[in-house]
């Protein structure tokens, strides 16, 4: 599991990415607190380079390095849970065209997302029930590896898809809640570190559920 540790430039990332970094810490620390160890290796990964780098719009490199060594040596990878921004709540929610066709969401934005392909379905199962009573959770699978739907595949989650691991994007949904995405504004004010906490947790169940 991981998350992106760069920013924008003239942005301070609270939300984009810093939230992602702490969740993924504090879940390896919930982990090796526990006195029972995984049958499976855990890892956790901070990905650099993820935002756009270039006018070629090269971007998610990190991850893309770290797939294609997975793939290199021959990995087996039960899954991959990437955090994208988990640290906002908000009255209002935007949902693309294409999600309101098959997803009922709410319309506030103050639940957690999760988002896989095709071949993350028992991610998405392990997700729905660590969530149950911590926090509302919306899940969501994507055909075709999210591109019918690109806004799934703007974090480092579309490298592991594209490679043919399951993964899942975990997020409180970026841009489509949070004005202050890529913005001098994302900073830990704004944050709700509550909501962070409940999203952690969540997590953390999935992983250990996933990994024992």
């Amino acid at each position: 599991m991981g998350a992106h540790f760069d920013s924008v430039a003239r942005s301070p990332g609270a939300d984009d990415n810093a939230s992602g970094v702490a969740a993924t810490l504090e879940v390896a620390r919930l982990i090796t607190q526990r006195a029972e160890r995984p049958a499976a290796t855990m890892q956790f990964v901070g990905f650099n380079l993820e935002e756009i780098q270039d006018t070629l719009l090269h971007f998610k490199v990190g991850s893309k390095f770290y797939v294609d060594r997975l793939r290199d040596e021959g990995r087996r990878v039960a899954g991959a849970l990437v955090f994208e921004m988990v640290g906002f709540t908000g009255r209002k929610q935007t949902v693309p065209a294409a999600v309101q066709l098959v997803k009922k969401v709410p319309q506030q934005g103050t639940f957690l997302a999760a988002v896989g392909d095709g071949d993350s379905g028992v991610l998405l199962q392990a997700m729905a029930s660590a969530a149950e009573g911590i926090v509302e959770l919306v899940s969501l699978a994507v055909p075709l590896k999210g591109w019918l739907v690109p806004d799934t595949r703007r974090s480092d989650n579309a490298r592991f898809w594209d490679a043919g691991y399951p993964a899942l994007m975990v997020t409180d949904t970026a841009d489509l809640r949070n004005p202050h995405y890529h913005q001098a504004s994302d900073t830990p004010d704004t944050l709700n570190y509550e909501f962070m906490a409940r999203a952690t947790e969540v997590v953390a169940r999935c992983a250990w559920e996933v990994a024992r």
